[in-house]
Parts: C-alpha cells; structure tokens; sequence
C-alpha cells in the first residue's frame, strides 16, 4: 500500500513514518502543506492521506486528495473530528501512533472506502434503472393512450348518430370496455410513478366543496346506470377554503369511489367530510384535521383479506370469480397517497352489507378563509397584477368571460383560439401561466401540452404552468390532463375564483411548480 503523509510538525513526521515503516507499507510522498501534498498526490497516486488534523481548514473536502481514504492525525491538544464539512466520514488516529494501530485504521478506512464506492455504484444503477422505467412508461403512456382516445372518442360519435339497436348496444359494450382499459392504464402508470419516486406535496388553495362535487360527477353517470344513489354531506363546521394538495386529495378520493361504484350493485353510496377537534376539543389555529368517510352498501370484505387490502394487486374476492374486473392496486394507491398527505387510512366493512373506507389529513388555513380569492384579485392590492396569462379556449362566451375578469384582476391576457395557436403564442413570447381548453380544433389541448413540453418545440418556457379548463369530468380526464404534463385541472362551468386561487398558489411557487413540469419535458 502506498501511503501519502501530510505533517507539519518534523518530530510527528518522523513518527508517522516509523510507524508506516512498521506496517511494511512504501511511503508515496511525504508533505508539510495541503498544496504541496495535492500536487504530489495528483503524480505519485497514494492509496491512502495521513493528513495532519491542523491543516484540515486548509482542505476544500474530501475532493482536494481526488476521493481518496484520509486518515486524521490528531494530538489530545487539537479538536478532533471524524467527517469532513461535506458530511464524507474519515478515519483519526492520535498521535503517538504505532505499526499496529496505523494498520488497523487504515483497513478499516479502505473497508468504509469500498462499501460508500459499492454504495454510489448501487445509486447509479439504480438511477440508471428508475430513467429506463420512466422512459417505458413514457412510451407505454402515448402508444396506449393516444390509440385509446381515438377508440372512445369514434364510439362516442357512433353513439351520437342514428345508430339502431342492437349494433348501439354493441357499440356501448365496446365504449365501456375501452374506459375500463383506460382505467388500468391510469392505475398502472400512478402506481409505478409512485413506485418510481416520492412525488413532492404542490399545496394550494382550493375548496373542499368544489372538490367534492368534481370528484362525484365523474362517478354519477356509472352510479347512475346501476341504480345507486351518490351523495355526500359537509359538515357546516368545516371552512369554506382550505389549504394543501387537492389533486392527491382528489385521486385518493376518487379511487375509493371507484371501488365504491365497482362493487356496489345497489343501495347508495355516500361521501362525509368533518372538521375532527384538536386534543383540546376545538378546531386548531393553523392547521384542520379533516376526515374523509366513504360509505357503500356494497358486497363488502371478507374479514380474512382486511389486513391485505392496501397491498398491491390485492382485491378483497376470489379473482377466480369476481366480475367487476381490476387489478388490485387502487387502494394501494390510496394508502401511499393518504401516508404522503400525512394521515392513514381505515376500512371497517361487513360482507354482503357494504364497507367504510376512511382517512383523516392535516390541511392549513386557507389565506382566502375571510376573503373569496376573487376579492383578493380584485381587490386594491391587486396580486395578480402583471401576470401574463394565455388562455386557450374556442368557445367565444368563456373568451369573453375569461378574458374580461383576468384583465379586471390586472392580468395581461394574450387569447388562442385552438391548441396550435396557444403553441405558436409560446413560442413567440414567455408567459406566467397557461389556461388550456382539453376539447379545441385543429389541436386539442392535450396535444398542445406534449407540444409545448418538447424541448424541440421551440416554446420559450416549456416547463410554463398549465392548468386545464375542460368539460370532461368523467373517470380519467383528470389523470390524462397531468399525464400529458398539465399542472392543474379545473372542470367546467369553471368558477373564476377557483382559477384566480390556483393562479395565485402557482405564482407564489413559481419555482416548484416549473420544476414540477419539467419533469414532463421530453416525456411522452
């Protein structure tokens, strides 16, 4: 072994020398600085720094020795200390120091040298890993979906026309079919997103009320088709704005409904949302804890797959002999969603008389508690001033409408007419949001997103924000919008308050928002 040492001191010198003498290992070099040592650490290659511990402040980290093992040489006078600023650990040794006790160090520096180099091979791999994953689903994400898009949206135009019976039976049985492959789909790619990362909490503004009734909407035609019953009840007591993560809220939510619907053949299925007291029986000041309570009348749980149900491709019956299809993972989902929120999830369930999914979440106080965010924008301070705002819509009432209140709050509104020009406007000049209709001509507003986040594209700010303004609020339109890189997704009729809360939560974390989407840019 060849054995750099770094000493200020001539008697220490001498001493450490003897004692690499003893270990029967080749001195390399021997220096009285840091800069002469790193020069001759950079020509004679040592394997391992005896380094005096009184010149550590001269180091700029582990990086000025090329990553080698450092071990300190310290005196009972001298500060000691085993890691370098950077947080990298090093040996210590103190002086005197003998062959036996230099050895012993020094094989268990190059042992801890060997596991951190196994360690960062071990990351890189699995970097290298997790970027093949998300390049697969990219790729499984567009050549399935898109084809899947073309099948739903030509049925939905057979089923439009003067189609007669039995072949409008036949189409619908193809529709219902490719939603529920479009609704696996979705399932596979939020689970292995999931999986992939830890996706970072994007807390805004939003209205539990307006919530709720988005989720139950794009549930009420399939509740409705079996004859259930779909309601919920707000407790009064709850505020009309919250703050915190309303799209995990949204898709944890909206997975329990699934399954509610899925599994409920008749009967009802009811939402509750209630503000829980703190440990002293009153709301807290900053924080409300919130419960969620979703209750079916469905054929319930067998009490031997309770403790499984939240783990992946796990269905409460016999796979063998369900008919209500699935993979098992949406509840799954909502267990990893709901611990990211920072609450838990219960199930309390009777076979054949239905089941309880629960869970309670802590969410701030909304800053718009005492005032609308309309109020806000519109009001003397007038915080949307200046924000450049596109809004990409056909329909020349919601131009209008849009337009006129966006200005109203100080806003500078550039208007495209289809997805193509909402492009064409990006690449033209920066913006600080994008309002995007999903259903436009030439290119509808799903296209227009993948556009913009190519880097190919030419867009001044690929990563600009995008909230989706659509009409589609069936299963799945939410997921496809963020799917294709949109950042948030407000249904219509779009209530302008709404909008004016998400522009303002997106303006104050401008910078976590744009990294959130350029993480879809050269996605699918």
């Amino acid at each position: 072994m060849r054995i750099l040492v770094v000493e200020r001191d001539e008697e220490a010198r001498r001493t450490t020398l003897d004692a690499v003498a003893g270990a029967g290992w080749e001195l390399a070099a021997e220096a009285a600085t840091v800069r002469e040592a790193r020069d001759l650490a950079d020509g004679t290659h040592p394997d391992l720094v005896l380094l005096d511990a009184g010149l550590r402040g001269e180091c700029a980290g582990e990086a000025c020795f090329f990553g080698l093992p450092i071990i300190l040489m310290t005196s009972g006078s001298e500060r000691e200390g085993g890691v370098w600023p950077d947080g990298v650990p090093v040996g210590r040794l103190r002086r005197p120091v003998t062959a036996v006790q230099l050895r012993a160090a020094a094989e268990l520096e190059l042992w801890k040298r060997r596991m951190l180099n196994d360690l960062g091979r071990a990351r890189r791999e699995a970097l290298v890993a997790e970027r093949a994953k998300t390049s697969f689903l990219a790729t499984i994400s567009h050549e399935l979906r898109t084809p899947m898009n073309g099948v739903l949206g030509m049925t939905e135009l057979l089923l439009l026309s003067d189609l007669e019976e039995p072949y409008r039976e036949n189409v619908d049985l193809i529709r219902q079919s490719a939603q529920s492959l479009l609704s696996v789909l979705n399932q596979i790619i939020d689970y292995s997103r999931l999986e992939a990362s830890s996706p970072r909490l994007r807390e805004a503004d939003f209205r539990m009320e307006d919530l709720l009734t988005g989720v139950l909407s794009q549930h009420r035609r399939a509740a409705a088709a079996k004859g259930v019953r779909l309601g919920y009840t707000l407790d009064p007591a709850m505020p009309g704005w919250l703050r915190g993560d309303a799209g995990k809220i949204r898709q944890a939510l909206g997975n329990l409904l699934a399954n509610a619907v899925k599994f409920t053949a008749s009967g009802q299925i009811m939402v509750d949302v209630s503000p829980e007291p703190g440990p002293d029986g009153a709301p807290g000041e900053d924080v409300v804890q919130v419960r969620v309570l979703v209750q079916d009348t469905g054929v319930g749980i067998p009490p031997d797959r309770m403790d499984a149900i939240f783990e992946s491709f796990v269905q409460g019956g016999d796979h063998l002999a369900h008919t209500s299809g699935g993979l098992g993972l949406g509840l799954a989902i909502v267990n990893r969603l709901v611990t990211m929120l920072g609450g838990t999830v219960h199930c309390a369930s009777r076979e054949g008389r239905g089941s309880t999914f629960s869970f309670a979440i802590p969410l701030g106080r909304s800053r718009y508690e005492t005032r609308s965010p309309l109020e806000t924008a519109m009001g003397e301070d007038k915080p949307l001033a200046g924000a450049r705002v596109l809004v990409a819509e056909d329909e020349t009432v919601n131009q209008r409408y849009l337009t006129r209140l966006l200005e109203k709050m100080g806003c500078a509104v550039t208007l495209a007419e289809n997805g193509l020009e909402a492009v064409e406007a990006l690449r033209a000049a920066p913006f600080d949001i994008v309002l995007m209709d999903v259903e436009m001509p030439v290119m509808n507003g799903i296209d227009a997103t993948r556009a913009i986040r190519r880097p190919e594209t030419g867009c001044l700010a690929p990563a600009v924000p995008i909230v989706a303004l659509t009409a589609h609020a069936m299963w799945g339109d939410e997921q496809r919008c963020r799917h294709a890189g949109m950042t948030d997704y407000v249904p219509k009729p779009v209530d302008i308050g709404t909008v004016a809360a998400i522009i303002q939560s997106i303006l104050d974390g401008r910078d976590g928002e744009e990294a959130f989407a350029a993480t879809f840019v050269q996605g699918d």
